[in-house]
């Protein structure tokens, strides 16, 4: 094994490490705190994937009182609702279904493991920015115990899988920069264009892309 896969699985060593520290009392609770409503929504969109034979197209909750104002006290005819493109909701009741179980810790885990992955490629960007490990543990290091990114780290709110995928999107797109790979270029898309999908607020770095590309 040459000296880049072992700092890599290091790395993953320790995200992993802190992760587990940090999360593993709260892993098989139901949604509570601070956005504790939208959380139970995005827990519900889950079970009614599984309910609704997984048609994406038809995601719904599990209440027919919507929360806005002119609706809440009109019941609907379905439990269907309008949301962003609710793709980590659709992977979680799939996983649902293959574990043939609909607790809390399955989607809890979901994001736990993809916050992982961004962990891991917001340091393979810092180090193909600064080529310095030392400097790119650090990073991690800063941001795996930032509270904002602890909160939500095992919840169930899209905000850490999309967070992760803009960072996976960043790090193609740096290389790309670098190699002028078109792969590259290809991947930075499909992962910015994923967070965007699923957290609107998340088009802005694919527009950065854009607008970059078009500078250039």
């Amino acid at each position: 094994m040459n000296a880049k896969k072992k700092e890599s699985i290091f790395v993953l060593l320790i995200i992993i490490t802190i992760g587990i520290i940090l999360q593993y009392k709260y892993m098989d609770e139901f949604p509570k705190f601070i956005h504790g409503w939208a959380q139970s929504d995005r827990y519900a969109l889950a079970q009614g994937f599984i309910n609704n034979g997984f048609n994406l197209f038809k995601p719904e909750t599990l209440v027919y009182n919507h929360q806005f104002p002119t609706n809440w006290l009109r019941p609907s005819n379905s439990t269907i609702t309008a949301v962003d493109f609710p793709i980590h909701e659709y992977m979680v009741a799939i996983i649902m279904t293959i574990v043939n179980s609909t607790a809390p810790l399955v989607f809890r885990l979901y994001t736990l493991l993809y916050s992982f992955v961004g962990l891991f490629f917001l340091y393979k960007l810092s180090y193909l920015i600064t080529k310095n490990y030392y400097k790119s543990i650090l990073v991690i290091l800063f941001a795996a115990t930032s509270p904002v990114y602890v909160y939500y780290q095992n919840g169930f709110l899209p905000t850490l899988p999309s967070l992760a995928n803009v960072i996976i999107g960043s790090y193609f797109y740096c290389s790309y920069l670098q190699s002028a790979k078109k792969k590259d270029f290809i991947w930075s898309i499909l992962f910015l264009t994923l967070a965007a999908l699923n957290r609107s607020t998340c088009i802005i770095p694919l527009v950065a892309v854009f607008g970059v590309e078009f500078l250039r």
